[in-house]
């Protein structure tokens, strides 16, 4: 009934109103519609970039790692596999059965395995051209491999497959039919899969390669979840219940679930919560933007609203005017913002992830497909839920206000200002000092919409700048380069042999290139060198239950050594004897290790290891560069400086070793940084390194387990170059090191830099429309004072002086909330956070103090334009306006 005045619908009357009063004003419509576009800008790009930059980061780093999978489950039964695959709680479940390594291939290592259609999907193995095989003598390979055999790249061509049972030591030869061609995802993993007819067809080879080949003919399950809430306490629980153990790794029928670390990791709260913080944030810029509009629009139509209501406008209709008029700003200005945003984020995506890319390897970062759709929409959804709160106040205060109080209404101070008689002080600060206080609502939001820029764009520089990659490289790597072979990543069991050392061809070219220097021979023994064995005091005992569990090889026996804390293993020779972590070294390597305990001079260290029978213990820092309990370190097996250690060859002792001192070293030089540290791990035992001569000694056949280098800075690109197109070997560098952090540091800044800059135009907007609108409804003011003396220079002065008020004040608080929070949050994340290893923190201000320079030019600059455009009328016509 409110809308019916004399039994008359009056909604055409009020959509009238609303559009002539639009209409009227163009100048609050250019600057709301910038507000709503700038918001919805704010927030189609953040979601441009950051869903955009997640997927695609998440597919590459897939790619790299060959799996888009949730989580592996390995070490299932086929009927087990089968229970698993029904399960629900599963989108999809691929199956794989390794069976070996080919032994007929001449550069690369190529695993022949069995999977299924869905498998070939998870791992990104599917054909681009052909199909998956079908028959008992079908394959599908990549072109790499058909291009390392000198096989012509098409469907239907001819391919041996060789294959050799380490037990038996039967070779295995298939002539099989190439069906499907795949593009490597992985350039550093090869294989030939095979059909399920092939397994049904030879079950005795499989049974015979079983013999000799931990993992062989085991069903692996990639799974991809319908949701990712609690993964791995969910397969666990399932995997209990078809009875697998996923708790022990040493059980009989242990089941490993493994999450992928990329897909799945424990970061994912976290991003919700910085994802939940951010879009609180933009809503709350949005807010002070959008607010602040309409706020001052409304102020300045109060004494329209108030002429409506005494003719009979209802408080309903005039919440339908002012609403109808918001409704045409949100529509004009949400497109362009849409428009904007994407583009800007699509643009910038690309740039950032170009530059994040050389940690991959750059090849296997693609910009993925964009949801346009689900970000369109999510951007509307949220520009419309900041309209709709930001404008709830000023449509609640227009239709409130009473007829005689909107035609009477002045702006009220909201302060009581205590008068005293004095002639102290200048006049006009006094004055600018009033106007401030005369709504302190709006003063506070005004200066919180600049201090939050402040505040971000200075907490971004903080965090960008913290980024140190010498502090990150050092914790890393002492070596420019660590070259290793590419099969020791995947090695497990009778994997790990004499074949695992770096090819003598590949040193003999590195060291032909230039600039290299400080060169580092590590050996190491192997799974083959079982003749060998050591005895360092510690009374293990053969227990072999849980030693298929540990991947170690038939020929070799599991040791346990129960203390009252801990179970110690080892690897034991037929001797019973541990095989022991043992390597040999060039001099150089001493250069790239600390000593912890023991002989301190390196000349006198020298001496003793490479003239006498004398090793050293090893241990490797932490990811942190920290290594824990020092001297007292677990992976020192409780030996001490003097302990000594007997070699035996075949049963029968040879040379003694005394332990001179306890040293630590990176991971690069210790476990060689992608690959190796599985072996160690099987093996188990303390680091026993000794002079490179010495272990010749012991060691007929030494195997080259990784070259350690340095190069002069104006040759390591090209030594990079060379190396990435050596397939023989796999290789850690600096500079790819280095390339990292500088990649995310950039990344950081580009993203950070953007999303600060927004913030700091929010808060300039807010600024520049609170100047130009206070001139406008200030304009009767204004004229007021100057008919009784004040000058046009007077006036400018008090304009600017309040301008200054607000950003010497916005400059104070954001200066030091911006140094709070960098003390305190900021510094949290900086050596907490998932870069942490990458960051040392750094404190500033340099950003913030910029920014109130900036601010403070502006509060010149904007008032002076503003007086010339919107009080540029003679007094008197400005006398009558309202009158």
């Amino acid at each position: 009934m409110n809308d019916i005045l004399f039994g008359n619908n009056n909604k055409a009357v009020i959509k009238k109103l609303a559009n002539r009063s639009f209409r009227s004003n163009k100048m609050r419509n250019v600057i709301a519609v910038i507000a709503i576009a700038l918001t919805t800008f704010l927030f189609t790009a953040v979601l441009t970039i950051g869903m955009g930059a997640s997927g695609t980061l998440e597919y590459s780093m897939a790619k790299l790692m060959g799996s888009s999978a949730d989580a592996l489950v390995q070490g299932l039964s086929e009927e087990q596999f089968q229970q698993l695959k029904q399960n629900a709680m599963f989108e999809k479940v691929g199956c794989w059965v390794p069976v070996d390594i080919m032994t007929n291939t001449n550069r690369r290592v190529a695993e022949v395995d069995y999977a299924d259609q869905a498998q070939l999907e998870i791992r990104m193995l599917t054909p681009r051209t052909g199909s998956a095989p079908q028959k008992v003598n079908e394959v599908l390979v990549s072109a790499n491999i058909l291009k390392d055999l000198n096989i012509e790249e098409k469907i239907g061509a001819e391919i041996p497959i060789e294959l050799k049972a380490r037990q038996s030591g039967q070779i295995y030869h298939f002539d099989m039919v190439v069906s499907g061609i795949y593009d490597t995802p992985n350039e550093k993993s090869e294989s030939v899969i095979v059909s399920k007819a092939f397994l049904e067809e030879n079950p005795e080879m499989m049974s015979d390669i079983t013999q000799g080949r931990i993992g062989c003919g085991i069903y692996s399950a990639d799974v991809v979840m319908r949701d990712n809430y609690m993964v791995k306490d969910r397969i666990s629980e399932l995997v209990r219940n078809i009875g697998g153990n996923p708790d022990d790794i040493n059980a009989d029928n242990a089941v490993r679930v493994a999450l992928n670390p990329i897909i799945s990791g424990d970061s994912g709260l976290m991003m919700w919560l910085v994802a939940s913080v951010f879009g609180i944030l933009f809503m709350f810029c949005g807010y002070l933007l959008i607010y602040n509009v309409f706020e001052i629009a409304v102020t300045n139509d109060i004494r329209q609203y108030g002429l409506l209501r005494t003719v009979g406008t209802t408080s309903q209709q005039i919440k339908r005017l002012v609403n109808r008029q918001a409704l045409y700003l949100f529509l004009i200005g949400t497109p362009f913002g849409l428009l904007f945003g994407i583009l800007l984020g699509r643009s910038i995506l690309p740039v950032a992830l170009q530059i994040f890319a050389v940690d991959y390897s750059g090849g296997n970062i693609e910009v993925g497909t964009l949801p346009y759709w689900g970000i369109i929409v999510g951007a509307i959804l949220f520009s419309g839920l900041t309209v709709y709160i930001s404008t709830r106040k000023s449509v609640k205060k227009a239709s409130r206000v009473s007829p005689i109080e909107a035609i009477r209404y002045v702006e009220q101070d909201t302060v009581s200002i205590k008068r005293k008689k004095t002639n102290a002080g200048a006049v006009i600060p006094r004055m600018a000092k009033a106007n401030l206080q005369r709504n302190k609502r709006r003063t506070v939001f005004i200066v919180i919409s600049l201090t939050l820029s402040i505040v971000l764009l200075n907490s971004v520089f903080i965090f960008s700048g913290s980024f140190d990659e010498d502090a990150y490289i050092t914790k890393q790597t002492r070596s420019d380069f660590m070259v290793y072979s590419p099969s020791i990543q995947a090695a497990f069991g009778n994997d790990f042999g004499h074949n695992s050392a770096v090819p003598e061809r590949a040193v003999q070219e590195i060291e032909q290139q230039s600039g290299v220097m400080n060169e580092v021979y590590l050996y190491r023994n192997t799974f083959e060198d079982d003749h060998i064995s050591c005895d360092w005091g510690t009374p293990y005992v053969v227990d072999n239950t849980y030693k298929n569990s540990q991947m170690l090889p038939e020929h070799i026996n599991q040791g346990v050594y129960q203390t009252r804390n801990k179970r110690n293993r080892a690897a034991l020779a037929a001797d019973n004897h541990p095989l022991g972590n043992v390597f040999g070294f060039s001099e150089n390597f001493l250069d790239r290790v600390d000593i912890i305990e023991g002989e301190t001079d390196l000349s006198v260290l020298k001496e003793k290891l490479w003239n006498e029978n004398n090793v050293i213990l090893v241990a490797k820092y932490n990811d942190r560069g920290n290594l824990a309990g020092g001297s007292e370190n677990p992976n020192y097996y409780g030996l001490s400086v003097g302990d000594t250690i007997q070699f035996y060859e075949n049963g029968i002792p040879t040379e003694k070793f005394t332990v001179i001192a306890k040293v630590a070293g990176t991971d690069s030089e210790v476990d060689l940084t992608g690959g190796g540290s599985n072996i160690s791990r099987m093996i188990e035992g303390p680091g026993i390194y000794m002079a490179e001569n010495k272990f010749k000694e012991i060691y007929e056949m030494p195997t080259l387990y990784g070259f350690l280098f340095d190069v002069e800075e104006q040759y390591q690109q090209d030594m990079e170059n060379h190396l990435a197109q050596d397939t023989d070997v796999a290789y850690t560098s600096i500079l790819t090191m280095k390339a990292t952090v500088s990649g995310v540091k950039n990344v950081v800044l580009l993203i950070g830099g953007v999303i600060g800059a927004v913030f700091a135009l929010v808060g300039l907007i807010n600024f520049i429309n609170l100047v130009m609108t206070n001139i406008i409804t200030r304009r009767h003011e204004f004229a007021t004072m100057q008919s009784i003396g004040m000058t046009n220079r007077q006036l400018r002065k008090m304009i600017i002086s309040e301008s200054f008020s607000y950003v010497l004040l916005a400059g104070i608080v954001g200066t030091l909330a911006a140094g709070a929070l960098g003390m305190t949050l900021v510094r949290a994340f900086v050596e907490n956070g998932p870069t942490s290893l990458m960051m040392t923190f750094q404190m500033t201000l340099l950003p913030a103090l910029i920014m109130l320079a900036l601010f403070l030019v502006l509060a010149f600059i904007v008032p002076v334009v503003a007086l010339r455009l919107f009080n540029n009328r003679s007094v008197v016509e400005r006398l009558r306006v309202n009158e």
